[in-house]
């Protein structure tokens, strides 16, 4: 593949995982795996994710954004642990105004920027034809949030007003980022545990990052 597709994670396992090797890189530094492929390790959170992907962008100018990591499911009866899914919506449920039925995105007028709120489409369907990507898994709408739901009233509250698939940490920051410098953003997640849930039982973090592993051969 001729386009230069810089692939940003998280953490270093999620990356590793997805190279099915283990390299040296700090957070936020550049690894260069060939003369078109890099990647980025950014640190979880929003913060992390938006601060060094927008100082990494205008280094190497990239075709495409390509988020991979895992997150959480809050249909594990629809996208099981292990399953790998491709974003078409990101969210941003924290920002707003904390009312006792929630956060309340109207009560607060201030706009985040020009067309984008607190919801970003990613048209992934666009994407995948464009960069000939040969992926056809389940397309579903995601939130990222500072804080993950802890506790199962938290986590279908969340799903019920945003009618959510899925929840991670950083994919709202990455996509605001490409669409500000605009560059073409894709996300894949593969589902490590079912959100709002402590039970063990329903977390499978390595089949998950196996998952991931599996993601290579649609790239490299």
């Amino acid at each position: 593949m001729s386009h230069k597709i810089l692939f940003v994670f998280a953490t270093l396992k999620e990356a590793e995982s997805f190279l099915s090797k283990k390299i040296r890189v700090s957070q936020g530094e550049l690894y260069r795996l060939n003369a078109s492929n890099w990647i980025l390790v950014t640190g979880i959170s929003i913060l992390n994710s938006i601060l060094f992907l927008s100082l990494t962008i205008p280094k190497i100018k990239p075709s495409l954004v390509v988020n991979l990591g895992i997150a959480g499911t809050f249909s594990p009866s629809i996208y099981s642990l292990g399953s790998t899914v491709i974003c078409k919506t990101e969210i941003w449920p924290e920002l707003g105004i904390y009312m006792p039925a929630g956060v309340n995105r109207k009560l607060l007028k201030f706009p985040l920027w020009d067309t984008i709120d607190n919801k970003i489409d990613l048209n992934p369907t666009k994407i995948l034809h464009k960069f000939q990507l040969n992926l056809s898994f389940p397309k579903v709408t995601s939130l990222t949030v500072s804080g993950v739901s802890g506790f199962e009233k938290q986590a279908q509250t969340l799903k019920k007003a945003f009618q959510a698939d899925i929840e991670n940490m950083e994919g709202f920051a990455l996509a605001y980022a490409c669409y500000i410098l605009k560059v073409p953003f894709l996300e894949i997640r593969t589902i490590s545990n079912v959100v709002g849930v402590k039970d063990k039982k329903f977390w499978d973090i390595a089949k998950a990052l196996s998952s991931l592993a599996k993601l290579k051969e649609y790239f490299l």
